[in-house]
C-alpha cells in the first residue's frame, strides 16, 4: 500500500480555501456567499483527499472499501454550502412586493 502525507495536503487544501476566499471577499461579496464558497470547497477537498488515506479499518468505511465517514459527511456539506451560497442574493436583487 502506498501511503500519502495527506496531513500535508489537507495543509495546502487549507492554504488554497484561505487565498480563493481572501481573493474572493476582495471584491465585497454580499453577506453569506463567502460561507457557502467555504463550505462547498472545503467538502470537495476532503471528500478527494480521502482516498489516499491508509487507515480505512481505523477512520471508518460506511460503504466498504469505497467511501469513509468523512466522504459521506462532504456530500450534505457540499450540497449546503452550494445551496447558501445560491440563495444569498444582494439585497438590491430581492424581488420587490
Amino acid at each position: 500500500i502506498d501511503l500519502h502525507p495527506t496531513q500535508i495536503y489537507h495543509s495546502l487544501h487549507g492554504l488554497l480555501l484561505f487565498l480563493i476566499l481572501w481573493l474572493y471577499l476582495r471584491r465585497r461579496p454580499w453577506a453569506g456567499r463567502a460561507s457557502g464558497l467555504f463550505l462547498a470547497l472545503y467538502a470537495v477537498g476532503t471528500f478527494v483527499i480521502e482516498f489516499w488515506r491508509g487507515d480505512d479499518e481505523a477512520r471508518g468505511m460506511v460503504i466498504e472499501g469505497y467511501l469513509s465517514t468523512s466522504q459521506m459527511l462532504s456530500i450534505p456539506i457540499f450540497f449546503a454550502g452550494v445551496a447558501i451560497f445560491l440563495i444569498r442574493r444582494r439585497p438590491d436583487d430581492a424581488p420587490s412586493a
